[in-house]
C-alpha cells in the first residue's frame, strides 16, 4: 500500500505538442527535462500495469518498482540541482512544456515531500508571474496539503480504502466550492467526469451536505482513534494498528500524536502492512513532529526498520534534511 501511495500518483499525463517552435533562455534545459519527464511516464506506465494485472509478487514488478524508485531519486536531486542554480524552471526558461515537466519530477518525489513544499512556494511565484501553469500548481498543494495530513483544495488526489476497497477523494476543504476552485485554476474537465475516470461517482456537496460530509470525516476519525486507544490498552498492537490506519484516512482531523501513535502499533504489532508506519513517521516529521531525532534510536520502531530498510533511509533523509534547514542548508542535501 505504502509503495502505491508514493509512485502510483499522476501517471497518465502527456506533452502535447504546441503550435511552433518556442525560443526559450535554456533549451539545452528543456531537452534534458522533457528527457526526464519521458523516462518518468514509461517507467510509471509499466509499474501501474504490472500492479493493475495483479503481479505484485513477480520479479518483473519488484525490478520495475526498484528501477521507478531510483528514477524519482535521480530526478529529485537533479531537479533540486536545478533549482539551486537558476530557480524555478519558467515558461522563458524551458517553455510549457518543459515548465510542465520540471513541476511532475517535483509531483512524483513523494519519498522528500519537505522537497515538495519547497518547490511548492517556488511555482506558486512563477504562477503569480505568469512563468507557469496554475493547474499544476493545484495538483502540487494537494499533494503537499495530504503528506501532512491536511485537507485538499481542488480535488486533484484520491485513494482507495485498503478496508472498505472504495475509492474516494480525500478530504476536501470548503468541498461546496470546490468546483469553482478548480475551474479558477483552469481544469477544463469537472470534478465529477474526473472522478468517473478514476472509477468512481462523485457529486459537487450543497453547503448542508459539505457539512455533513466534514462531520462525518471528523466522526470516523473519533470513532476509530477511541477503538485503537482501546485495544492499546489490552496491548493489542494489531488491532490497534488497523483502526489508527482506518482513522488516517480522515484528512484534516488526523493529530500529529496520533500519526506517531499509529506507527509504533504497526511496528510492535509486527502489521502486515509494515511500510504504512513510514509513512505515518513521515507525515509526523513533516508536521514538525518535535522528537524526530529520536526516530532512529526508538527501539519500538525497530521492526518497521528493518522489514523495510530503504523507506527507512528515505524518511531519516528527511529527517536530517529538516534538521539542516536550521543551518540553511540546500535543496540538493539530500
Amino acid at each position: 500500500m505504502k509503495t502505491i501511495l508514493l509512485l502510483l500518483g499522476m501517471f497518465s499525463f502527456s506533452i502535447c505538442c504546441y503550435g511552433q517552435q518556442e525560443t526559450v533562455t535554456f533549451p539545452a534545459l528543456k531537452k534534458e527535462l522533457l528527457t526526464r519527464y519521458k523516462a518518468d511516464q514509461k517507467a510509471r506506465t509499466k509499474w501501474v500495469r504490472l500492479l493493475k494485472k495483479g503481479k505484485t509478487s513477480t520479479k518483473r514488478y519488484k525490478k520495475a518498482t526498484t528501477k521507478l524508485k531510483e528514477i524519482d531519486l535521480q530526478n529529485r536531486l537533479r531537479l533540486a540541482a536545478i533549482i539551486e542554480q537558476h530557480g524555478w524552471p519558467t515558461y522563458t526558461m524551458v517553455g510549457e512544456k518543459g515548465s510542465k515537466a520540471a513541476w511532475l519530477l517535483a509531483q512524483h518525489a513523494d519519498r522528500n515531500p519537505v522537497f515538495q513544499e519547497e518547490c511548492l512556494v517556488l511555482l506558486k511565484a512563477a504562477v503569480d508571474k505568469g512563468q507557469a501553469n496554475a493547474k499544476y500548481y493545484a495538483y502540487l498543494y494537494d499533494r503537499v496539503q495530504l503528506a501532512k495530513g491536511e485537507k485538499q483544495l481542488y480535488a486533484t488526489q484520491s485513494a482507495t480504502n485498503s478496508y472498505t476497497k472504495q475509492r474516494f477523494f480525500q478530504a476536501i476543504a470548503e468541498e461546496e466550492n470546490v468546483q469553482q476552485r478548480r475551474e479558477a485554476m483552469g481544469f477544463d474537465r469537472h470534478v465529477s467526469e474526473y472522478a468517473k475516470s478514476l472509477d468512481f461517482e462523485y457529486t459537487v456537496p450543497t453547503p448542508a451536505e459539505a457539512k455533513e460530509r466534514a462531520a462525518d470525516f471528523v466522526s470516523a476519525y473519533e470513532t476509530n482513534i477511541a477503538k485503537a486507544k482501546a485495544a492499546l490498552q489490552k496491548e493489542d498492537y494489531k488491532t490497534a494498528a488497523d483502526f489508527y490506519i482506518q482513522a488516517s484516512y480522515s484528512d484534516g482531523s488526523i493529530k500529529t500524536t496520533d500519526l506517531v501513535a499509529t506507527a509504533r502499533a504497526i511496528s510492535l504489532g509486527q502489521h502486515k502492512d509494515a511500510g504504512w508506519g513510514y509513512y505515518f513517521l513521515m507525515k509526523a516529521a513533516v508536521r514538525g513532529w518535535e522528537k524526530i531525532a529520536d526516530f532512529d534510536s526508538d527501539k519500538d520502531f525497530t521492526y518497521i526498520k528493518n522489514k523495510s530498510p530503504e523507506s527507512w533511509k528515505d524518511l531519516m533523509n528527511v529527517v536530517d534534511y529538516l534538521l539542516a534547514k536550521k543551518n540553511k542548508a540546500p535543496l540538493l542535501s539530500h
